[in-house]
């Protein structure tokens, strides 16, 4: 358990992601370390471009911002990528437009890596991987299937709070840094 664990869940539940996944990748980001740098320029607990962190209006070695910001840019990108994690992990560590446009086959080593240590390889499971099968004898007949359950649509993700010359919401930054030629 770590001092930030209660504001990762607050910011996943926020933005309707699975906070044990949301935290492995903060673990995958900084190791949880607020005051974490990496040579290309990624800083704070979330691993953010100076540019990006700029576009959304926070300040990356701040926890209080930088975590619910990294929340809110997954939901953006689950939002941009159907509900597709791995994409939307794959724009988090490599980019939107490179996923856009290079395609998951054209992903580097480094975002393959990054994606693998936060779903153990299991893009579509939801939450902690389930315990190992102990053995003894053999389980009972599963039951029917049940109804598949509707899940809650896809949110779109809030405003962002208004500062003169500011962008306006997530995507307006992202569109902003992009023009700008800056890299997210």
């Amino acid at each position: 358990m770590s001092e930030y664990d209660a504001l990762i869940r607050e910011a996943a539940t926020r933005y309707n992601l699975d906070p044990d996944r949301f935290r492995r990748q903060l673990i995958a980001e900084s190791g949880l370390d607020p005051n974490a740098r990496n040579p290309s320029g990624a800083a704070g607990i979330a691993q953010f471009m100076p540019a990006t962190a700029r576009g959304l209006g926070i300040d990356p070695m701040d926890p209080k911002q930088a975590i619910p910001a990294a929340a809110q840019l997954m939901r953006s990108h689950l939002n941009t990528f159907g509900g597709d994690y791995t994409k939307a992990l794959a724009a988090y560590n490599w980019g939107p437009g490179n996923v856009q446009r290079k395609g998951m086959a054209s992903a580097p080593a480094e975002t393959r890596n990054y994606i693998q240590k936060i779903t153990g390889g299991d893009s579509l499971a939801m939450g902690p991987t389930p315990p190992p099968e102990v053995a003894g004898p053999p389980p009972p007949p599963a039951p029917a299937p049940a109804p598949e359950v509707a899940r809650p649509p896809l949110m779109p993700p809030p405003e962002l709070p208004g500062l003169p010359g500011a962008p306006t919401s997530l995507a307006d930054a992202i569109t902003q840094a992009l023009r700008r030629g800056q890299a997210l």
